[in-house]
């Protein structure tokens, strides 16, 4: 919890992103499992109409912290996706390093994929970054590949 003091903490660096992490928390309470869904978002008041509007967008379409927005607009299903996703391309690239066949691609996605894991701390939606989405299949199709499953040579 201290990382989140550095500089005042959230509150004082970025008050639209602290208030709308204090809405996802509040929106995964109201719906741990399967979230509120996209597109839908309750009344927001707060501060500003700048303000408002900034955090009803994120809480329409997620945003600004991915572990977070996933939480609170898909629930632990979607949280759980993204995990999967990024665990599963973290994981297969380094099989794909260790069958020394595309190494050089393997190294990359290992890295891009673990750099992208630790931006959607406070950045990204989640659901829709193409680099995972494209990573993640370029390591699937080759380990598929490699192993001969649902491939005509």
């Amino acid at each position: 919890m201290y990382l989140f003091r550095v500089g005042g903490g959230f509150a004082e660096q970025d008050t639209f992103r602290s208030v709308t992490y204090d809405y996802y928390i509040k929106s995964f309470l109201a719906n741990p499992l399967f979230g509120k869904g996209i597109g839908y978002s309750p009344g927001i008041i707060v501060g500003s109409s700048r303000e408002s509007d900034f955090v009803y967008q994120q809480l329409m379409q997620g945003g600004h912290g991915a572990y977070l927005s996933m939480l609170g607009i898909w629930g632990l299903g979607g949280l759980g996706f993204l995990i999967s996703m990024l665990g599963g391309g973290i994981y297969n690239s380094i099989l794909l390093i260790k069958m020394k066949q595309h190494e050089q691609l393997g190294v990359f996605c290992f890295f891009y994929l673990v750099v992208l894991s630790i931006n959607f701390i406070s950045g990204g939606n989640g659901y829709s970054s193409m680099e995972m989405w494209l990573l993640c299949g370029w390591v699937a199709a080759l380990i598929s590949k490699n192993r001969g499953k649902n491939v005509r040579n």
